[in-house]
């Protein structure tokens, strides 16, 4: 078996009583291609009550309109793609689109029942200089506009609408032209060892912690699209349609290979954790160190992750049958 990670269970208990326990098969389909978010404090019915700041609201946007998220959503990638596209009969939109569409069709953040909070959310976006979107208000309904066929209802009159800034058809972003295993090599598994704060568990909070820890690091490219995505895996013990949360560990998409060979290399996943000065660290780095923070190629976790569910597997036909043998 390879080395442990994170959501190995410490124990497979043999259940009690004659009766075989059939347990399902976990899933090995993998996430990365599908951004899918959840909020580790909401759940269902609670899920508006959830406090947001300006900084969560604006960290959230940013990823629903990174590179990655466009490539792996085809509607959303196509709506931006038309908003800044004239037709024969209209003029384009100069690539906005409506916010109250983003919110509620949007794979990163439908999950999360943000269509209450447009107003707060425009807000936030305006007073963040960093952002890579910007917002305006529609005060009316243009009477040919491609808008007709981009609103839901009456109700987006008058609402805001959201594009990315500084676009540029001719001179697009390398990212932009990104393929699959581009994306594949650019993803990292990161944990802490199912020991993270509950400060570092919401999806804001953990595109501030990994952004914080290539800080050391330095580049050029904006601290807002460094991180293009970060999916929460589903566990095994998860049910079918559960919303993935955080459980200590993430997969994060960077923009910069140079940006996962740093965070590989910094905190390789059987680091040996060395004598350092708390205070010549920043706080994050403190956190990393002191809860175990490490990382290993997105390919690698899959590896590791198979060879768990089919060790999984293996201890699960051998209790069952077991537990048939008695008498």
């Amino acid at each position: 078996m390879a080395s442990p990670f994170s959501f190995i269970p410490r124990s497979l208990a043999k259940s009690k009583g004659k009766t075989t326990q059939t347990v399902p098969k976990p899933s090995t389909s993998t996430t990365v291609l599908r951004p899918n978010v959840n909020h580790p404090s909401m759940s269902g019915s609670n899920t508006a009550k959830a406090k947001y700041s300006n900084e969560d609201f604006t960290n959230l946007i940013n990823l629903a309109l990174s590179d990655y998220a466009l490539w792996a959503d085809p509607d959303l990638r196509r709506l931006v793609d038309c908003s800044n596209r004239p037709d024969s009969s209209e003029e384009a939109d100069d690539g906005f689109v409506p916010l109250s569409h983003l919110l509620r069709r949007s794979v990163t953040l439908k999950p999360l029942n943000l269509t209450n909070f447009e107003i707060p959310i425009a807000k936030a976006v305006r007073l963040d200089g960093s952002s890579v979107v910007e917002v305006r208000l529609l005060v009316s309904d243009p009477s040919s506009s491609g808008w007709s066929s981009k609103r839901d209802n009456a109700r987006d009159i008058g609402a805001y609408e959201i594009r990315l800034k500084n676009i540029d058809s001719a001179s697009p972003r390398p990212s932009q032209k990104y393929t699959k295993q581009d994306w594949e090599e650019r993803t990292v598994y990161v944990s802490i060892q199912e020991n993270i704060p509950a400060s570092y568990r919401s999806m804001s909070a953990t595109l501030n912690f990994v952004n914080a820890l290539l800080e050391e690091r330095g580049a050029s490219e904006p601290t807002s699209s460094r991180v293009q995505g970060i999916i929460f895996p589903p566990h095994h013990q998860d049910k079918p349609g559960d919303a993935p949360t955080c459980k200590g560990f993430a997969l994060v998409v960077l923009g910069d290979r140079l940006d996962v060979d740093f965070l590989l290399n910094k905190w390789p996943w059987n680091r040996q954790l060395g004598a350092q000065h708390e205070s010549e660290l920043s706080t994050e780095v403190n956190e990393a160190t002191k809860f175990g923070f490490r990382a290993i190629p997105k390919s690698r976790w899959t590896k590791l992750r198979d060879e768990y569910l089919a060790h999984r597997e293996r201890l699960i036909a051998e209790i069952n049958a077991h537990q048939d043998a008695e008498p």
